[in-house]
């Protein structure tokens, strides 16, 4: 076995590991939808999310607004009652859902407890796919999306806008089943 494929195999048995733990750890993990948009907003506008989530045409943070709307699903984690995040799931018609990940938290307990959230949208809802779009930047978000199930479908070409440099995303989706 060369190099290189043994520290990928030993990196994906730590990962493996790791999710284990966090499995084991999750017991106390309760997902809810919520309507305290004034908590989502504090969550989506923190520094270490807005910062990596806006774009050049974002407002400040003082100046963004959640969009308030009962067709909007928002789930939010805890784990032993600490806040872990929220996801946003905004229709885009009556089966497919867009989604936006607001975690607060850092690890493999986010994959798991996304994992949750989608199965708490195919057993809620009437979502047959959910999709998002990642700037080609944002490996980590990429990976991330990878890991919970999602599968590239296209590019959208120059549509992401930051510190002044057009970039692409990457557009990912998973279906129900």
């Amino acid at each position: 076995m060369s190099a290189g494929a043994a520290i990928a195999r030993n990196g994906e048995n730590n990962r493996r590991a790791s999710a284990k733990r966090a499995m084991r750890d999750l017991a106390g993990l309760t997902i809810e939808r919520s309507r305290d948009y004034s908590l989502l907003w504090r969550i989506a506008t923190s520094e270490e999310i807005y910062r990596v989530t806006s774009d050049d045409g974002s407002p400040v943070p003082s100046r963004w607004r959640i969009a308030e709307r009962e067709d909007c699903i928002y789930l939010l984690a805890q784990l032993d009652g600490k806040l872990l995040g929220f996801c946003a799931f905004y229709p885009v018609n009556s089966v497919t859902f867009e989604t936006h990940v607001c975690f607060l938290s850092r690890g493999p307990v986010n994959e798991l407890c996304y994992r949750a959230m989608l199965a708490w949208m195919w057993e809620n809802t009437k979502a047959r796919r959910i999709i998002g779009s990642v700037p080609e930047f944002n490996y980590l978000a990429i990976a991330f999306a990878k890991r919970c199930g999602f599968e590239r479908y296209g590019w959208n070409r120059d549509s992401f806008l930051k510190n002044g440099k057009l970039y692409a995303q990457v557009c990912m989706g998973i279906s129900r089943g």
